[in-house]
């Protein structure tokens, strides 16, 4: 949460340094042997929530994990097309509506990668899976095959609420990206 809603966008560097990624544990492993050079390609936040924040939080995670795992941050070729309502109070089927269609991505020759070139979707919170699932049916139209997904944190769906309402307490904003 404070990444996202209190400005401490090098958080992403913590984390990932303190995460079985950065302590060269399993998730490591796991991703050196999804290929190295392996673009990383954050989800988008809207323009509208990029101007208000002032940076996009998976992007900054994203750009951690490909300095830890020898990848390449990959910006550009998914699109946020619409704004949409935050997710935190959304169950999960509400979830997978709310962000049907929000994502567009381009070809992946528009980036000198083969369709069947590796791809790693990060976003820096998994709840339900709506948001990464929405970016990956945006990607496979494009063209991409091999997609995988990662995040920096997994949330139960039942904390999410509480996380909210803790956050609603304390008077924090609590948009989603």
């Amino acid at each position: 949460m404070a990444m996202k809603y209190k400005g401490m966008q090098k958080i992403a560097s913590y984390l990932v340094a303190h995460s079985s990624v950065g302590r060269k544990g399993e998730a490591l492993h796991i991703l050196e042997s999804w290929g190295k050079n392996m673009p990383f390609i954050p989800v988008p936040v809207h323009s509208a929530r990029k101007r208000e924040r002032g940076y996009n939080q998976s992007e900054q995670a994203a750009l951690e994990l490909s300095l830890q795992c020898s990848g390449k941050l990959q910006t550009g070729i998914l699109k946020r097309q619409v704004y949409k309502q935050s997710q935190t109070l959304l169950g999960s089927n509400a979830r997978s509506f709310n962000v049907a269609g929000a994502f567009e991505a381009k070809n992946a020759e528009n980036f000198s990668l083969a369709p069947q070139d590796g791809v790693v979707v990060v976003d820096d919170v998994y709840t339900t899976g709506a948001t990464t699932s929405s970016c990956a049916r945006a990607l496979k139209r494009a063209g991409f095959e091999n997609i995988k997904v990662c995040t920096l944190l997994y949330e139960f769906p039942a904390s999410a609420a509480v996380d909210m309402a803790a956050d609603k307490k304390l008077g924090w904003r609590t948009e989603e990206g």
